[in-house]
């Protein structure tokens, strides 16, 4: 624990001499020196010492911790103290709690801040107090990748959380922190330190009042950049620079890409080697097929050879049924399909994200407990019937600007089935209640047909214990 003390503000006023000699004269002082001795004497404003206690979580007094390597995989240079603790609790295991004794100075108003990767919650009880205090942990600040690798997903960032005013008594109070908060079935957080502040706090990362973080980045400095707004190209052939003859007079003049035979890179329906320069961008339906002529010329011109769009096909109509499709943005597809391949660009489609697909009501899928549906394309029938019917509305419908269907078309180089969704990602810890069920007994059904019963399943995994969630045999 550390107590930093700050001394009351003084002015700080610079005098030539010549300044305080005319001052002196002015006010019938005998010397200069007379003047300095005034301001020197005045009082400050400031009448009391501000005072921040700064708590490191690694100096718990008494800890009660389950240890887990993948939480525990953090950067010490974007920690307070460069140490943390952190606590994984599965569902019959203990919650992480470390409990602190602190010293206040004197009585008074202190604000209270905590700098901690909530996970699933994060609660504190002060001293002796009957009931804990959960804290909001969506309304964190000042969020901090501290990963190992440097990902800002597992473990989470680092953020400071307001948590606050509290009246205490001069001496000591006991603090107690609970990593994960106490409502979850699997538990788990960090803490990287905490606060008491009688004064206004700033959070600044792992850096304390008194430490100077290191400059920002600069994202623009003037005179060394500059807004990209170029005239309309008229595409003529005296250009100085034009890398449009590099492509096909058309995407897929040539067949299909596909891989060459070992494996290793792309060539041409013809077999001559193939690489690309790609760009990538969010379908717009609201974009006519002629402003995406002229871009895909735009990225001709500067050697552009494929373009990645991201759509998102998935029915958005408040009474949309799963197997419907977001007609408009369907549209947008066979615009850029039909815009780029006429400047000899291959597009690589992606038009399905879980995480930002919004579950309609009349969807009728498997409960998962969350607004999204993450993960479920790999195991839910029902949402499988939906995504099989959004990918045949892409590729069996013909494209009314080419009149070829996409299953048939060449300038598609690649299809992308889906963006960022896994079952071996941190967001399946997330999955709940029907969805989870389902999981589990297919995962039982797959156990008990390769090893005859989860019994010998399980001798066979030596009791493998989940990192992630609790085990249910």
């Amino acid at each position: 624990m550390t107590k930093t003390s700050r001394p009351p503000a003084i002015a700080k006023i610079l005098f030539t001499s010549a300044t305080l000699r005319l001052c002196a004269k002015l006010l019938g002082f005998a010397s200069v020196l007379s003047i300095v001795c005034i301001v020197a004497c005045v009082p400050s404003l400031a009448t009391a010492a501000e005072e921040i206690i700064w708590v490191e979580g690694e100096q718990a007094v008494t800890k009660q911790l389950v240890d887990n390597p993948g939480l525990d995989d953090v950067n010490p240079d974007e920690l307070s103290g460069g140490k943390w603790i952190c606590s994984f609790s599965h569902e019959n295991e203990p919650t992480g709690i470390g409990e602190y004794v602190v010293e206040v100075p004197h009585a008074g108003e202190y604000h209270l801040w905590v700098r901690a990767a909530a996970g699933t919650g994060l609660s504190y009880k002060l001293d002796d107090a009957q009931q804990t205090v959960d804290v909001d942990v969506r309304k964190g600040q000042d969020a901090i990748p501290i990963a190992a690798n440097g990902n800002p997903f597992y473990p989470p960032r680092a953020e400071w959380f307001d948590l606050g005013k509290l009246q205490l008594k001069e001496g000591k109070h006991k603090l107690a922190w609970y990593l994960g908060g106490q409502k979850a079935k699997d538990r788990w957080g960090g803490m990287d330190c905490f606060v008491l502040s009688a004064d206004a706090f700033q959070p600044r990362g792992k850096y304390r009042p008194h430490e100077q973080p290191p400059e920002p980045i600069v994202a623009f400095q003037p005179g060394r950049a500059w807004d990209f707004q170029p005239n309309p190209d008229k595409f003529d052939a005296a250009a100085l620079l034009d890398l449009r003859h590099l492509n096909e007079q058309v995407a897929g003049e040539h067949g299909f890409i596909r891989l060459s035979e070992d494996g290793n890179s792309f060539v041409r329906g013809d077999g001559q080697p193939m690489r690309f320069w790609a760009a990538g961008e969010r379908t717009s339906p609201d974009q006519s097929l002629e402003t995406l002529n002229r871009q895909a010329r735009f990225l001709a011109k500067r050697g552009v050879n494929a373009l990645r769009i991201f759509a998102m096909i998935p029915p958005k109509a408040e009474d949309s049924q799963i197997t419907d499709v977001d007609e408009r943005e369907l549209d947008a597809i066979f615009k850029v399909v039909a815009a780029m391949k006429s400047a000899g660009i291959y597009t690589i489609i992606d038009a399905y994200w879980a995480v930002s697909t919004k579950l309609g009501k009349n969807w009728e899928i498997t409960n998962s407990g969350r607004d999204n549906p993450e993960g479920l394309v790999y195991f839910d029938p029902k949402f499988q019937a939906g995504y099989k019917a959004w990918m045949k509305a892409i590729y069996t419908r013909p494209n009314p600007y080419t009149g070829v269907r996409l299953a048939d078309e060449p300038a598609v180089a690649i299809i992308q089935l889906q963006n960022e969704d896994s079952l071996l990602w941190w967001g399946i810890t997330n999955l709940k209640d029907d969805a989870l069920v389902l999981l589990r007994r297919k995962f039982a059904d797959f156990l008990k047909q390769k090893y005859g019963s989860l019994d010998k399943a399980q001798a066979a995994w030596q009791n493998y214990k989940s990192v992630f969630m609790a085990d249910d045999w």
